[in-house]
């Protein structure tokens, strides 16, 4: 994978499927408990923390 095809993933995006790239409503959607960065967590744990939109790599071309 290259630059061009980073690119014309996001400039041929559909802004009614801007959803898809939000890792927070999508979490939300499956019914995980989460939030944005910075709000109070109920209870002291381990957590992972991640962009709630990231727009780069997206995960294109991975593989195992």
């Amino acid at each position: 994978m290259n630059q061009d095809d980073f690119d014309k993933e996001f400039y041929d995006l559909d802004p009614n499927d801007l959803w898809v790239y939000n890792k927070l409503q999508i979490s939300r959607m499956l019914g995980y408990k989460c939030g944005p960065v910075g709000v109070k967590v109920l209870k002291p744990d381990n957590y992972i923390v991640r962009p709630s939109i990231n727009f780069l790599g997206l995960g294109l071309g991975a593989h195992i």
